[in-house]
């Protein structure tokens, strides 16, 4: 064949040749590998070179009707990167949110020009996943938002701002302990390109199997999945995570087999502790994670704790059903809560054994009830019957007892709140939600040193969170540490620009340490809003704060009156300050808002409040304030 005949496309462009006929790209005369599905997006951008191809509009062109999710695209544009060597994103453009341009030159060959060779095997090219999308904000103020926003994963962080490749901040770490590991997401080999959830939810699995050794410390799946395997410089991700190992791993799935390749990588020497691929047929699935997880424990001698595990027939039937239930509840896009509620209890009817998909229930149930329905009785009897039947199969799951425990707090049941919120810190001293909910409490309560070191473990655990950094300069500032908070809150604002409140927080710290002019500049970057006025009222020339305290005052929400009171506390004025919280305490008995604003725990956090402790009527108030919602 020579590419000559009829109908035959071949475009070039630098040094590549890119044959549709054949599915063949050529470097030279060389073939460089791409799974299918990469070529076919590689082929539609350069036949539309030059101009913006939508993510749906891609996706569609390249799989039609066959459900897949954003993942996939990413792979296959990861993929097509590496083949070019486009390191840089300068081929392949990202524009966030909306999809890709190609900016080479593409040529297309007629039949004069010179044939295409035949092709060379050479070596597949491993590509590289990419980080999921950055959660939505709720609510005010940082550690505030934590009161909903906490349930929404086993803290599954705070990353980035959009889907393709996005260069992670650098931020500093901890000198990391010999035994210490980050588990990067697992490339998906498969030929179709469709099992990146799967890739995904075996990488976290592993993950949290070695999270219960107590040996070894194990960054979080927040942190450690803003890298790829593939595609990532180990000493960097050394250096940002503050771990001394690094597992690599892919996956190739085709129809009921599994090939699962991993490598451990000792990040200072980059030398490979040990790589090892395991083949197994995809009914073996539990078993394969448990026998990746001891190779990996072994290797760094550590033990691994034994957890019940079914043997049931539908066993790896019901893993996938939460596989991918964990995939959409990450996610988090339009419908994808439902979606994960529907998967969870597919997996619990298939598989009654599977203790972990009882408590991913209970956690969809009760984050719907916060998050999408802002209903707080929402299947609150079967969110604890699930994780009833989660810990009689496995009572070590720290997740389950610390949900029981909000559980309790929300039914008024305090005594058994606290013994399973005291199991829960017990068995799960670095689990993320474990560690996210003993913070908001022990916040909430007016115990901020407490609060503050959960917050800084955290942090260690998770060190690329921006919503865990944001949380843990918000408690430095209410604690009047304003140093330490501007540290933490200008790295939450490098790892997410987009966080709005951190503006906010970043200027009241500026204000409150003295340095007007600072806040002055940084006012500019606050977004506008009830927020904005309530700074402009204090910072701004006197005809602009008098017209930023006007528009505060017609604000009669429970949000606008608290504002109000702050710049009363802040101004000297006491007894306006107090009024104005009875006020906004009055105007929060609307439950609705209470999913929003959580105002008890912006009283006790509030760095501008602390004028007005010392004063009878704070205790009076404080005792007045309603219990959390969750």
């Amino acid at each position: 064949m020579t590419g000559t005949e009829p109908g035959h496309r071949r475009y070039a462009f630098g040094e590549f040749t890119l044959d549709a006929t054949r599915a063949l790209l050529l470097r030279g005369d060389r073939e460089v590998r791409l799974r299918p599905k990469s070529f076919e997006v590689l082929l539609h951008l350069a036949e539309h070179a030059g101009v913006l191809v939508e993510r749906r509009a891609l996706m569609d062109a390249v799989w039609g009707t066959t459900v897949v999710t954003e993942d996939s695209l990413t792979q296959c544009i990861i993929e097509v990167r590496r083949a070019l060597g486009d390191r840089h994103q300068r081929m392949v453009r990202t524009l966030p949110r909306r999809g890709f341009i190609f900016e080479a030159d593409v040529r297309p060959l007629g039949p004069d020009a010179a044939p295409t060779a035949e092709p060379v095997a050479s070596p597949r090219t491993i590509p590289a996943q990419t980080p999921p999308p950055a959660s939505s904000r709720l609510g005010i103020g940082l550690f505030v938002a934590l009161a909903a926003a906490l349930v929404a994963a086993a803290a599954g962080g705070w990353l980035l701002a959009n889907r393709g490749i996005t260069t992670t901040p650098r931020v500093p770490a901890p000198q990391a302990p010999e035994r210490s590991i980050a588990v990067l997401r697992f490339l998906d080999l498969s030929p179709a390109g469709d099992q990146a959830y799967f890739a995904d939810g075996l990488a976290e699995e592993i993950l949290h199997l070695l999270a219960q050794s107590p040996g070894l410390r194990v960054t979080a799946r927040g942190s450690s999945f803003a890298f790829s395997t593939g595609n990532s410089d180990i000493a960097g991700v050394s250096a940002q995570l503050g771990v001394r190992h690094v597992l690599e791993g892919s996956v190739r799935r085709d129809g009921d087999s599994l090939r699962v390749t991993v490598q451990l990588i000792h990040a200072e020497t980059q030398a490979h502790v040990w790589s090892r691929t395991y083949d197994r047929v995809f009914d073996r699935i539990l078993e394969l994670q448990r026998d990746i997880a001891a190779d990996v424990a072994q290797a760094l001698h550590v033990t691994l704790l034994q957890a019940p595990h079914s043997t049931s027939p539908s066993a790896a039937e019901a893993q996938e059903f939460y596989l991918l239930g964990r995939h959409l509840f990450h996610r988090r896009g339009p419908g994808d809560l439902a979606a994960a509620e529907r998967h969870f209890e597919q997996a619990v009817q298939l598989d009654p054994r599977h203790a972990r998909a009882w408590t991913a229930l209970a956690g969809a149930y009760n984050v719907r009830a916060l998050d999408e329905l802002r209903d707080p009785a929402y299947r609150n009897d079967e969110q604890r019957q699930a994780l009833e039947r989660a810990l009689a199969i496995d009572p070590t799951l720290a997740e389950a007892h610390v949900r029981l425990a909000r559980h309790f707090v929300v039914t008024g049941d305090r005594e058994s709140a606290e013994t399973a919120f005291a199991r829960a810190r017990q068995l799960g001293p670095h689990d993320p939600l474990v560690l996210a909910t003993l913070a908001y409490r022990e916040s909430r309560d007016g115990r901020l040193e407490e609060a503050i070191g959960l917050a800084q473990r955290l942090v260690e655990i998770d060190p690329l969170s921006a919503l865990y950094r944001g949380n843990l300069g918000h408690l430095l500032l209410a604690a009047g540490r304003y140093s330490s908070a501007l540290t933490e809150l200008r790295r939450a604002q490098a790892l997410s620009p987009d966080m709005a409140d951190t503006d906010h927080d970043i200027a009241v710290t500026l204000l409150l340490s003295g340095r007007l002019d600072d806040a002055r500049q940084h006012l500019a970057s606050v977004h506008d809003g009830p927020r904005r006025d309530q700074l402009q009222a204090l910072l701004a020339a006197p005809a602009a704060a008098s017209a930023a305290l006007a528009r505060l005052q017609a604000d009669r929400s429970a949000l606008g009156l608290f504002l109000q009171a702050e710049v009363a506390a802040h101004r000297g004025d006491i007894d306006l300050a107090f009024d104005q919280l009875g006020a906004a305490l009055r105007a929060y008995e609307d439950a609705q808002v209470r999913f929003t604003f959580d105002l008890p725990h912006a009283i006790t956090l509030s760095p501008f409040l602390r004028a007005l402790q010392g004063d009878p009527r704070w205790a009076v108030l404080h005792g007045a304030l309603a219990p959390p919602w969750a």
